[in-house]
């Protein structure tokens, strides 16, 4: 029975984890996810529709799907366990899943600046500097909601050590989001 205990404990201890289910309408070409900054992963298609991710916390999924004629458009989205256990590309922003529609047009410029060096993400790109007093950063963003990620990293090792997070920014023109300090 102790052992048992020390089992249980070992793995609250050791963090939560979860199953995220994401639907991802039609049939995508090829599809991918990783949990936090680990390895890339092939979920399991657990339904028509839905693939199913086992994640700690934070994860990334990326879709790729054929468009119109030999066309490919790759489709990808961050989120978390407090987001949800299910989510789905066709109710987010600029993404429609795998279907005959084309992605929305990525229009929006996100302007700004990160005091370190680091990477700021959107919904729709992503951009680093290894510039260590500060730099400028203008990064494309659909219209609609989408979350602002910043990171800075130790460069001396692969791990992030400091991550920022504007939840559901509503952009409906360019926007400017100022300075951004990590520390």
């Amino acid at each position: 029975m102790r052992a048992l205990l020390g089992i249980a404990m070992l793995a609250s201890a050791c963090g939560s984890s979860g199953v995220v289910d994401v639907t991802i309408p039609g049939t995508p070409a090829y599809v991918v996810y990783r949990d936090s900054r680990g390895v890339w992963l092939t979920p399991d298609h657990a339904a028509d529709g839905t693939w199913r991710l086992a994640v700690e916390d934070d994860y990334e999924l990326w879709s790729v799907c054929r468009g119109l004629g030999e066309a490919f458009y790759v489709q990808g989205f961050r989120g978390t366990l407090d987001d949800g256990p299910e989510q789905s590309l066709a109710a987010m922003p600029g993404l429609v899943g795998c279907s005959d529609e084309t992605p929305a047009a990525i229009t929006l410029d996100v302007t700004g600046a990160l005091l370190q060096a680091g990477t700021i993400d959107t919904c729709a790109s992503t951009q680093t500097s290894v510039t260590p007093t500060g730099w400028q950063f203008a990064i494309l963003a659909h219209p609609g909601r989408c979350d602002l990620i910043a990171t800075d990293y130790d460069h001396t090792s692969t791990l992030a050590a400091t991550r920022l997070v504007r939840r559901q920014l509503e952009l409906a023109d360019n926007t400017e989001i100022g300075a951004i300090d990590l520390f």
